[in-house]
């Protein structure tokens, strides 16, 4: 399976996980919430997924990748053509975009900014990841 097979796959299968009931007996609460945290490791192009395309610098300085037929969700930023399946739900408001997310004095190991982003303990390390901290309160965590 190539990389846009497998996005458009997890891109729908988020959507049904977020907009299909539960058959679960839990799924009868009517508060019930569901995250759902898709990480693109690997060589996904941030710029080209979420594109800046009101910046002038956009075309400028990637007159060969810019992608000219992004699908606008703010006055400054678009999705990538082939994220058009999550469009409608961004529109209800229920999908969130987290840009310019770093760290300061980054040491530029990928590595150790992977377990960084991951436990968010930019000094020293952490046995949980910050979601899961996040999530589940102290006095539950095992």
């Amino acid at each position: 399976m190539n990389r846009r097979d497998f996005l458009t796959l997890m891109s729908s299968t988020a959507a049904m996980a977020i907009l299909a009931p539960s058959c679960s007996t839990n799924a009868l609460s009517s508060d019930r919430k569901t995250l759902v945290v898709i990480e693109l490791a690997g060589g996904n192009d941030g710029l080209n997924t979420i594109i800046p395309y009101n910046d002038i610098n956009y075309r400028k300085l990637r007159p060969s990748i810019a992608i000219n037929d992004g699908m606008p969700i703010s006055n400054k930023a678009a999705f990538h053509p082939a994220l058009k399946d999550l469009k409608p739900i961004f529109d209800k408001g229920r999908v969130a975009i987290v840009q310019n997310v770093g760290y300061p004095n980054p040491n530029l190991s990928h590595f150790r900014s992977k377990e960084i982003w991951q436990s968010a303990h930019p000094q020293g390390s952490s046995d949980t990841g910050w979601l899961a901290r996040y999530l589940i309160p102290k006095h539950k965590r095992a």
